[in-house]
């Protein structure tokens, strides 16, 4: 706070700022410095002013135009309030220079950026005694632009200044061809992606500022550009803070903390063609501001893969402008992009009970049961594996899923005794066509098993399938499909159709649920109806163990199976409970 006197009138000074600063300004500038309630810390020093004799109180401003009235409006004893902070606006017209409050505080303000010079008249009435009482006040805005002379000795340290730095930058840099603070942010957003070699770059819209495209720049211009001397960070985040992320800077009412995001669809929600996943880790690159939580975005902050470049921003726009001659969005975003593979195991133990109706014996008999329909009613101690290789690069997808059962059955726990148990792989190529009629894939699945019992031929299966694939929502998958498969073991062929429908319902905290059903109608004489139905519940226990239950039923129907009456299904069903081991990879 400040006293002075003016004219024998003695005027109180006080500066506030909005609690938003801590968000607006780089944490590391505020270490030692508490920011508190404006309205409390104006009150205190409007009583201090005032004892000290003020008779006129000027508090100076960096809030938002609704903050600064709800300030002038709670703090009694404050005569005027200059404002700053306020949103930019096209014309003098949409300026409201000065406010009056019911309460008789003013309020004056001039726009962002310099565009106007603010000019405050303030007419004292001398009273009795010495006293001054305000009795009018006027607020006006001077233009300045290229009418306005400049000042002598300002143009000289000006110019002084530019030939400096010209003098230490000489050289011309290159071209940007987009117009417009949005697109050239989004350009910015770009090469951060790129420097970083990173999926997605993000940066928030207040560090940009729009510079003339379509002519040669120079260094200071990259200044301009990039308004703040930020250094580039990268880091891992998950898709679900991602999305956050969007939906915090969707939701803002500041477009300079708006964030621009490159790499990324956002009306699709799409990475290169890659459909957002809320458990996947997506390489991202921003500037240390976000990084540390600035604008409010605290989804960057404690994240354990954060690696600090200390690069800075302009220094790779000044690089990049010199290597390429000319940058645009348009040819940014087809750089940079790889295919990614992603790698998961499963490695899980437990106890199962599994049931087999008559019907599937008289099938077993004859050879007729799949590997996902064998058994005996009996109790088993279940070794399973899942291992999992996928690449996408763009809309194309290649799958690889296997799965291998191993087991020890017996009537009782007590009289275990090895047993062969299946084994199941898929290969499949999905192609993202982003259409809502479906995506067409082609698949190929191999159903074996690793043994057999009695007189019981191995079971060998292979089926092929061609359809489509379509996503009504995030968690619901459905598949359609024309599938050929043959039976090696009675060396016949069955064709028909095939679907598939899959639900993923996340649960409390890490759990989540998941069913499929899987089935086969045939065309062909022995009429071939078959059913599988997966259902998981999965429970996070210590890291990456989880307690796994698992329940799965399956039927099947052939015409003409010796043994079994006509038109009845094979039925089994089991119940698996166990702890699993998983690992995931990602890379690109």
């Amino acid at each position: 706070i400040v006293l002075k006197e003016i004219g024998g009138i003695k005027v109180g000074l006080l500066g506030v700022v909005s609690r938003e600063s801590l968000q607006d300004t780089d944490p590391r500038h505020l270490e030692g410095i508490l920011i508190s309630d404006p309205v409390q810390a104006a009150i205190g020093a409007v009583d201090t002013l005032a004892r000290a004799g003020a008779r006129y109180i000027i508090a100076l401003s960096n809030m938002d135009v609704e903050a600064t009235q709800a300030f002038a409006a709670a703090t009694p004893g404050i005569n005027l309030v200059i404002a700053g902070g306020h949103s930019r606006p096209d014309s003098e017209a949409h300026t409201n220079v000065l406010t009056r409050m019911v309460n008789g505080v003013e309020i004056v303000t001039t726009p962002r950026f310099g565009p106007f010079l603010g000019q405050i008249d303030i007419q004292f009435v001398r009273q009795p005694g010495d006293v001054y009482r305000p009795v009018n006040t006027n607020a006006f805005l001077h233009t300045v632009d290229h009418h306005v002379d400049d000042d002598p000795r300002g143009a000289y340290l000006v110019a002084q200044a530019e030939s400096t730095f010209q003098q230490i930058f000489p050289d011309t840099l290159g071209i940007i061809l987009n117009h417009g603070r949005e697109a050239q942010a989004l350009l910015v957003a770009h090469i951060l992606r790129l420097y970083g070699d990173s999926e997605i770059g993000i940066l928030n819209l207040g560090q940009v500022n729009e510079v003339v495209a379509d002519a040669p720049l120079i260094h200071h211009d990259i200044n301009r550009l990039e308004l703040y001397p930020v250094t580039i960070n990268t880091m891992k985040i998950k898709g679900i803070k991602i999305k956050q992320l969007i939906a915090r800077s969707n939701n803002t009412l500041d477009d300079d903390r708006r964030l621009t995001f490159a790499g990324i669809d956002i009306a699709k929600m799409t990475i290169a063609g890659r459909a957002l996943n809320d458990k996947e880790f997506y390489d991202v690159a921003t500037v240390d501001f976000l990084a540390r939580g600035g604008d409010g975005y605290n989804e960057f902050v404690g994240n354990p893969s954060f690696v600090e470049t200390n690069m800075s921003l302009r220094e790779v726009l000044v690089n990049a402008l010199r290597r390429r001659g000319t940058l645009s969005h348009e040819q940014l975003n087809q750089e940079g992009y790889k295919g990614v593979w992603h790698s998961s195991w499963l490695l899980e133990a437990g106890f199962e009970r599994n049931y087999v109706d008559d019907t599937t014996v008289a099938y077993q008999e004859q050879n007729e049961a799949l590997s996902y329909l064998g058994g005996f009613n009996t109790v088993s101690l279940n070794w399973l594996m899942r291992y999992t290789l996928q690449y996408q690069s763009g809309p194309h997808t290649m799958r690889f899923d296997n799965r291998m059962d191993l087991a020890m059955w017996g009537a009782s726990f007590s009289e275990l005794e090895p047993y062969s148990d299946h084994v199941d792989s898929e290969a499949i190529y999905r192609y993202g066509s982003g259409k809502k009629s479906g995506n067409p894939f082609l698949s190929l699945r191999l159903n074996s098993a690793f043994g057999k019992a009695g007189n019981q031929r191995r079971p060998l299966q292979l089926f092929g399938a061609f359809g489509f694939e379509f996503k009504p929502s995030n968690r619901l998958s459905l598949r359609l499909a024309a599938r050929r498969q043959h039976n090696f073991v009675v060396e016949r062929s069955d064709t028909g159709g095939e679907f598939r429908i899959e639900w993923h319902e996340p649960l409390h905290g890490s759990s989540d649920f998941s069913t499929q059903f899987r089935g086969f109608m045939a065309a062909t004489d022995r009429r071939t109806v078959s059913l599988e139905n997966y259902n998981t519940i999965s429970f996070s226990v210590l890291d990456r163990f989880r307690l796994n239950i698992r329940q799965s039923n399956f039927l099947l129907r052939v015409n003409d199976v010796p043994g079994a009456s006509s038109g009845d299904f094979a039925f089994r069903t089991y119940l698996t409970v166990g702890i699993g081991y998983g690992l995931n990879w990602k890379w690109r």
